[in-house]
């Protein structure tokens, strides 16, 4: 029988290992089954081992121990009885057995929650073959024991000491997110500005005081949960659009701020700059209103002002100009006089009328040139050639430009896609940056302005570069502040470069300047050239006939017009063009009560109608074909001769109607009425 015994320094296994058992045996004392009783009897005289493990082969069968075979050999009889005997047949009833891959904790528990004398007996380790490894006894499995608890014990008092710091310091956080609260609270709830939380539909989650005192309703009733609902269309879908965008592509679209309307319910409609930004922790959009209605209301003052000082400017360019055109129309009508009373040349009459109809046509531009930089400003944008409108713009300056000795320079392409903006705003931005130029060049030795155009695929960039003084370089950043001018008092406010760059801005451009002391100034204005249906709809044309756009029609019905205007010879000049280029049948009134009259008969295809008429005026005619005869309203256009007041132009704006203004020519009032006739086919 061969016998193992673990040393003392071997009592230290790793208890948590994936075979721990094999670190606890003992020693592997064993015998064979077919060894008599006396035999095993005589090797635990020879050895102090309590157990031995009875095998057959290498199999594991029992156990047996020194006790046992002592109190069956002491016995009166036993050496006679049993000495013989295999010891196979006095194996320990109820002996533990266990695998090397037995857990631990499982060996403990069914070792040490034995009852009885069988408390006392040590265990056998075999393999899952029953192979015999060795016996564990069971003090070995009582230090183990003993180990685990105290290991537990100073697990636990870790635990313990770190789960003390751990409160220590969630006690210091939640006193440190009750302040951060407190904090929140307080700019969140007294900001000034209005503070929303939005959900993925844009609905408000969270507001604050002063969002939710816009939003009452009268009497303090609880105001609206979404802001798209107190916008008009136009700004709604933009509105949705842009939360939309927050939550479908974050990174792209971090933060975004842009103005819309609001109806609120006791402080009607207000402009609001509104900036939205996603919060990626909680899947909602912050957006931050700030009410700009008084600060755009007194820009626009400032432009009006502006403009004013533009006019003041421009009074003795335009009156030249005016001279200029009107002197073929005086001269060439006393031609005509006395070519009539001879009438002995045909063709040279039909050679002056063509005179006196394009310097009459000329003299109409330049009033219509004086009386938008008097109108309000407003965006009404338009398809329009930048090149013309710089050809135009340098026409107004060229009383100027001789008057000062400044010569003009322009490098324009030949052709220019059209471009969607507001032709007024921009002659303003242009006209502005030109006088700057001249007024820098004032004491320069060469006074040269350069107009150069570019357009690419995605902008328009227009170069004003002029030979002055420059601008020093700590005024660089300065430049464009409202207010700041480098003029004397007498001669600028300090406004029009600040008012350009908000045209510009509202037009999503920029205005980039390079300047150089002694060498002189560029202004850069660059838009984009977008022709697609996004600026049409930022436009507010959902119609082409708003936008003055021609068609191609071929009408061959004939129609039956109204005209109504207060001037005979203006329905005079217009039933005699549709009659005799469109075989129309044209019925001409001259007030508002007879065009209600004759509308109520029926039978009318187009209508031609002015604003200002004694009785009824045009909008009162325009409001009774809206309501009485819808589908006439999409055949109607208007004809007038001033833009009217504030109110009027807005007016306007609302009719959603084609526009001509007075005076037009034929060809003008053709294309648009064939438009119309298209829209009746």
């Amino acid at each position: 029988m061969h016998i193992e015994r673990a040393e003392d320094g071997d009592t230290q296994p790793p208890f948590l290992g994936p075979y721990p058992l094999l670190y606890l045996v003992d020693h592997a004392e064993h015998v064979q089954a077919i060894d008599t009783v006396e035999k095993v009897n005589d090797c635990f005289r020879r050895h102090d081992q309590e157990f031995a493990a009875v095998l057959e082969g290498t199999r594991f069968l029992g156990l047996v121990s020194r006790g046992q075979l002592g109190a069956l050999m002491g016995t009166r009889f036993g050496f006679t009885l049993y000495s013989g005997h295999r010891i196979r047949e006095h194996l320990l009833p109820d002996s533990l057995v266990v695998t090397s891959s037995t857990p631990l904790l499982e060996v403990l528990d069914s070792a040490l929650n034995r009852e009885g004398q069988a408390f006392y007996h040590d265990l056998a380790l075999v393999t899952e073959g029953w192979e015999f490894l060795g016996i564990i006894p069971v003090p070995a499995l009582l230090r183990v024991q003993s180990k685990l608890m105290r290991e537990q014990i100073h697990l636990a008092e870790r635990q313990g000491a770190e789960l003390k710091n751990k409160n220590h310091e969630l006690f210091r956080s939640l006193n440190q997110l009750r302040q951060s609260q407190g904090r929140y609270e307080t700019l969140f709830q007294n900001n000034p500005r209005g503070i929303a939380l939005l959900n993925a539909d844009g609905r408000i989650d969270t507001q604050n005081t002063r969002l939710d005192q816009w939003l009452k309703g009268e009497g303090g009733q609880p105001g609206v949960g979404d802001l798209a609902e107190l916008m008009p269309a136009a700004d709604q879908a933009a509105y949705l659009q842009l939360i939309s965008r927050h939550e479908t592509d974050p990174d792209q679209l971090p933060h975004h701020s842009r103005e819309f309307r609001l109806n609120l319910p006791r402080l009607g409609q207000r402009v609001f700059q509104i900036h939205t930004s996603w919060i990626r922790e909680t899947g909602q959009v912050c957006a931050v209103l700030k009410d700009i209605t008084d600060l755009r209301a007194m820009e626009r003052q400032f432009a009006l002002n502006e403009k004013s000082a533009l006019l003041e400017t421009l009074v003795g360019g335009i009156a030249h100009e005016l001279n200029n055109k009107l002197g073929p129309v005086l001269g060439f009508a006393d031609l005509l006089g006395m070519k009539l009373e001879r009438m002995d040349d045909s063709e040279t009459l039909v050679r002056y009328c063509r005179i006196i109809a394009d310097s009459a046509q000329e003299s109409g531009k330049i009033i219509q040139q004086l009386k938008q930089l008097s109108r309000p400003v407003t965006l009404e944008r338009s398809q329009v050639d930048l090149s013309t409108l710089v050809a135009d713009v340098c026409a107004l300056i060229r009383f100027r430009l001789q008057a000062t000795g400044t010569e003009l320079s322009m490098d324009l392409p030949d052709a220019c896609p059209g471009i969607w903006v507001d032709p007024i705003q921009i002659k303003q931005v242009l006209l502005n940056l030109m006088l700057n130029a001249i007024d820098a060049m004032e004491d320069a030795a060469v006074k040269r302005l350069l107009i150069r155009a570019r357009v690419s695929r995605k902008t328009f960039a227009i170069a004003i570069q002029d030979t002055g003084q420059g601008i020093p370089p700590d005024q660089l950043t300065r430049i464009f502040d409202p207010y700041f001018t480098t003029k004397a008092p007498d001669r600028g406010t300090g406004l029009g470069l600040s008012v350009c760059l908000g045209i510009v801005k509202q037009h999503q451009g920029e205005i980039q300047l390079e300047s150089t002391l002694g060498v002189g100034s560029t202004f850069c204005v660059s838009l984009p050239m977008d022709l697609g249906p996004s600026a049409m709809a930022e436009a507010g044309l959902s119609n082409p006939l708003e936008a003055g756009s021609k068609m191609d029609f071929g009408v061959e019905k004939r129609l039956d017009v109204l005209v109504v205007d207060d001037e005979e010879f203006i329905t005079g000049m217009v039933q005699e063009t549709l009659r005799s280029h469109m075989g129309w049948r044209v019925s001409r009134v001259h007030s508002g009560r007879e065009a209600l009259a004759r509308l109520e008969k029926g039978g009318i295809d187009l209508v031609i109608t002015d604003l200002r008429m004694p009785g009824p005026d045009g909008f009162a005619v325009l409001d009774w074909i809206r309501r009485s005869r819808p589908d006439l309203y999409r055949r109607t256009m208007v004809i007038t001769g001033d833009a009217g007041s504030p109110k009027q132009n807005q007016e306007l704006l609302d009719l959603h109607l084609p526009m001509l203004a007075k005076p037009f020519s034929a060809n003008q009032l053709l294309d648009m009425c064939g438009s119309l006739a298209s829209a009746h086919d």
